[in-house]
C-alpha cells in the first residue's frame, strides 16, 4: 500500500509534461552530490550517502523532481551497519533566480526504505520533508547546498531525519 501511492506520484511526475509556451526556454536538469544525514532513531545515528536528482522545470520560479538516494549509517562498524533508499517527489520553489546565489524552499513526499543490514530497529516508511537549499551560479552549471529535514511515519512511531546535501547540477 506504501508503495502504491509512491508510484503513483513518480509516476504523474513523469507523465505531466508542461505545455512548449510555458517552459519553452527551460530544460531538464540533472544533479547529483553527496549526502550527510543525522537520525533521530538509531544506535547509529549519523550516515553518508549519494543521490541523484532530475528536475522538470514549469517556470523559472517552480519546479518538479524526482530524487532518489542511498544512505548507509556506517560508523559503528560494518556489524551494526544499515542502509536506506531515499526516493521523493518533490516540488522546488525558487525565490530570487536574478542573485548569483538563489535560495529556493522544496516540498516532498518520498520514503525511507530498508536495504540491508540491521534494520530492524528503525523506523522506515513514507516520509514528508520540507526543506531550504541555495544553488550559487557558475558558467556552465551550479552547485548547490541543501537542508532537508523529513519526517519518516512508520508503523509504530515516527523519527526525524535531517539531510545536509552538497552537490552539482548539470
Amino acid at each position: 500500500m506504501r508503495a502504491s501511492w509512491i508510484a503513483w506520484l513518480v509516476l504523474l511526475t513523469f507523465v505531466w509534461v508542461p505545455a512548449a509556451s510555458s517552459a519553452q526556454s527551460l530544460r531538464p536538469r540533472i544533479g547529483f552530490g553527496l549526502t550527510t544525514t543525522v537520525t533521530t532513531d538509531s544506535e547509529n545515528p549519523v550516515g553518508l550517502g549519494v543521490h541523484v536528482r532530475g528536475s522538470l522545470p514549469v517556470n523559472p520560479d517552480l519546479s518538479f523532481g524526482v530524487d532518489a538516494g542511498i544512505a548507509g549509517f556506517v560508523f559503528g562498524g560494518h556489524e551494526e551497519a544499515s542502509y536506506y533508499a531515499t526516493p521523493q517527489v518533490l516540488a522546488i520553489v525558487t525565490l530570487n533566480s536574478a542573485q548569483f546565489r538563489s535560495p529556493y524552499v522544496l516540498f516532498g513526499l518520498g520514503g525511507y526504505l530498508p536495504l540491508g543490514g540491521k534494520t530492524e530497529q528503525s523506523a522506515s516508511g513514507p516520509s514528508i520533508t520540507l526543506g531550504m537549499g541555495w544553488a550559487v551560479s557558475l558558467q556552465q552549471t551550479s552547485v548547490y547546498f541543501e537542508l532537508k529535514p523529513s519526517l519518516v511515519i512508520a508503523k509504530d512511531s515516527a523519527k526525524l531525519n535531517l539531510p545536509l546535501n552538497i552537490g552539482v547540477v548539470l
